[in-house]
């Protein structure tokens, strides 16, 4: 239940303004991006906080804006590739794990937290007999 009570708060303006600031940083992520290059490859790994916060430290709450925004659809694409991958997983240990972890990016935790999701990611393209 606390997984829906979470997703029902992000549509919600709370007193804190959390929700809707989290909000406003998606919209600011997603805007027309600058230049056909930064549409293409990004705007450059961890300049997420430095552009949306204006500090080093902050990630959006969700794994896939941010990996937008730092890597363009080129990397958002890389990353679908490696979803795909480990939904067509034979081990499904390492296939719920990385969705798991993938899904408890969504809430917390930006880029760096991604080690996890990496590491499932090279189980699964064991497991399918490509390394």
């Amino acid at each position: 239940m606390k997984l829906f009570q979470r997703f029902a708060y992000l549509t919600e303006d709370s007193a804190d303004g959390s929700s809707s600031a989290r909000l406003e940083f998606w919209r600011l992520t997603l805007r027309a991006p600058e230049s056909f290059s930064s549409l293409l490859f990004g705007n450059g790994v961890g300049m997420w906080p430095l552009d949306i916060y204006g500090q080093p430290e902050g990630y959006p709450h969700n794994i896939f804006i941010e990996f937008y925004y730092e890597h363009g659809l080129i990397g958002l694409l890389a990353l679908g590739w490696m979803v795909a991958m480990l939904l067509g997983s034979r081990n499904t240990v390492v296939k719920y794990l990385a969705l798991y972890f993938l899904a408890f990016l969504q809430l917390s935790g930006g880029l760096e937290s991604m080690r996890w999701f990496m590491l499932f990611f090279a189980l699964a393209i064991h497991d399918r007999g490509e390394v």
